[in-house]
């Protein structure tokens, strides 16, 4: 039976004990650590001077944030790797600190692996391949590879470590807790929503963790690739292929930035550039469907300058309304009209309401400036994206994931096209997709359909006003019609109002019970049975109530 990713916005479930005392284990780790390189003011509202360890002081905010994440382990690492690839929520510092996060580990213990490969595949390892390397020719923090065949024919194999979902588990309950903890502590002015990124995060993991996703990543990358003989993706072995073991077809092909092995294998340096770079241009502008993380580890290349693209865990989709309105976005950029983008930018959702868009149109048009007529070859992506990215958390535009992850796809694969040829152009390459998206998106035939479509919809709310009117008008005379107002927050803020008075209440009565006490000793020479235990009453209840408020950040 397929196991159902873990529901993640109910908090507060009841737990077994053993999870619990788990759970208290690494939370006491992850402080630990967080304290270690400075970081425990995240979740602590009580100022304390940071005693830094030798050779951490020294040591930048992006720096030590990269380390706490590489000593927490896999899901940390995971989740910095994630965050590398949102300029949008983070920083460029910490964003470029966080791509060194390495996800290489020791290989798990070969009779583990095939613990978990006998139990996947319900069989003996010598039933299912003829021969199975047990060294691993890769092993990263969620899965392992190795070398096998089957009939003579060579295959991978990633095999999931034996445990990690657990690991992985008990580490995002404690992330959402602790996001929960940093969402309070920065209220409403937080630059991102802590809790939002958290379950992002874990959504993307748990599909990780699925193989067979990934194996239908690759099944599709195949079927829009079949006839670009420029690219290959390996075939999927679906009879050996589960939600932990997934088996590929082995292709021997050297990494797209091992350039020095190139000339030995008759790779032309410039076609390899190019037909990386297209196919990744296809994969965004044609297919809506891309890659979501095309660094040079992850990219192979074989005779014929063909590109081999392995890893398909992670990959970006842009559905139907996120591609017409990237067209819009483009439209609007061609045509240097700020409008356009701004109301683009508000249909989606991705501006706040109260927001001076006014200010936002000023910057885009700025920036547009800056750019517009320059000759292609003299623009950087890198550096263009980082000042798009400024531009949005400065008026913290809400930006999807999906448009995030394509431009990060566009940017490493610049950086890819640059190393194999210092002359390589990513703005003249993508031109002609942009022109074309733009102009399908001003094409008379998708004029007319979206007319048609504007007319039906015109219709439907024609047809449906007389039955609106005739239900508010029974209503009315039966007076019966609600209208909900609602305030922003009102809810939160009567929540805390209710627990700063029953605070106060109960402050009031530790204190008259402290007085009664005092008075009760006082007035028996000090030594009144009732008011020792008085007073030992009202210092539990004290200490108590202190220990609620700091717990609550109240302090």
């Amino acid at each position: 039976m397929r196991r159902s990713m873990p529901r993640l916005e109910k908090r507060g479930r009841v737990k077994g004990f053993s999870k619990v005392y788990r759970d208290i284990g690494r939370y006491r780790q992850i402080l630990k650590v967080l304290a270690k390189y400075g970081f425990d003011d995240l979740i602590s509202s009580v100022k304390r001077r940071w005693r830094a360890p030798k050779g951490i002081k020294d040591l930048g905010r992006a720096e030590r944030a990269r380390l706490a994440l590489q000593e927490l382990g896999p899901t940390f690492i995971k989740l910095g790797q994630m965050l590398s690839m949102r300029p949008d929520l983070i920083t460029p510092e910490f964003a470029e600190e966080f791509k060194k996060l390495q996800d290489e580990v020791p290989p798990c213990d070969f009779e583990e692996i095939k613990g978990v490969l006998e139990e996947e595949l319900k069989a003996p390892l010598e039933s299912k391949f003829s021969r199975f390397d047990p060294l691993p020719i890769a092993a990263a923090s969620l899965a392992q590879v190795h070398k096998a065949e089957i009939n003579g024919e060579p295959v991978a194999v990633k095999v999931q470590r034996p445990g990690i979902r657990r690991v992985i588990e008990t580490d995002i309950d404690i992330l959402l807790q602790i996001a929960g903890i940093v969402k309070r502590r920065l209220g409403d002015e937080a630059p991102f929503d802590p809790v939002g990124i958290v379950n992002e995060f874990a959504k993307s993991i748990y599909r990780e963790l699925d193989f067979t996703r990934e194996a239908n990543n690759m099944l599709r990358f195949a079927r829009n690739f079949q006839n670009d003989p420029t690219v290959y993706v390996p075939k999927v072995y679906w009879e050996l292929t589960t939600r932990r073991v997934l088996t590929m077809e082995f292709v021997d092909g050297i990494k797209i930035s091992d350039v020095e092995r190139f000339e030995s294998l008759g790779l032309d340096r410039r076609t390899v550039a190019l037909n990386g770079a297209k196919a990744v241009l296809k994969e965004i502008f044609e297919h809506g469907f891309f890659h979501a993380d095309p660094h040079p580890g992850n990219i192979f290349v074989i005779k014929g300058n063909v590109i081999v693209p392995v890893d398909f865990g992670m990959v970006g989709r842009l559905t139907s309304k996120e591609m017409e309105s990237l067209g819009r976005l483009l439209t609007g950029m061609v045509y240097k009209d700020a409008g356009l983008i701004v109301r683009t930018l508000y249909q989606l959702g991705m501006l706040e309401e109260t927001r001076d868009t006014d200010e936002l149109e000023r910057d885009i048009s700025d920036f547009l400036d800056r750019y517009y007529k320059r000759p292609l070859y003299q623009l950087d992506m890198r550096a263009i994206m980082d000042e798009l990215m400024w531009i949005v958390r400065s008026h913290r535009v809400k930006v999807p994931s999906s448009y995030t992850l394509m431009l990060r796809a566009l940017v490493t694969m610049e950086g890819v096209g640059r190393l194999l040829d210092p002359q390589f152009d990513m703005f003249a390459l993508a031109k002609p997709y942009v022109l074309r998206m733009t102009a399908r998106k001003l094409s008379p035939s998708r004029l007319a359909k979206e007319a048609m479509e504007l007319a039906r919809d015109s219709l439907d709310l024609v047809r449906s006003l007389p039955i609106d009117a005739r239900v508010i008008s029974a209503r009315l005379k039966k007076g019966n019609l609600r209208i909900t107002v609602e305030w922003e927050r009102l809810n939160i803020f009567l929540t805390e109002l209710n627990r700063s008075v029953n605070r106060l209440t109960f402050g009031l009565i530790t204190a008259a019970l402290v007085v009664a006490s005092a008075i009760v000793m006082h007035s028996s020479g000090g030594a009144s049975t009732l008011g020792g235990i008085g007073l030992a009453i009202s210092s539990i209840l004290g200490l108590w109530l202190l220990i609620t408020i700091i717990r609550s950040g109240g302090l």
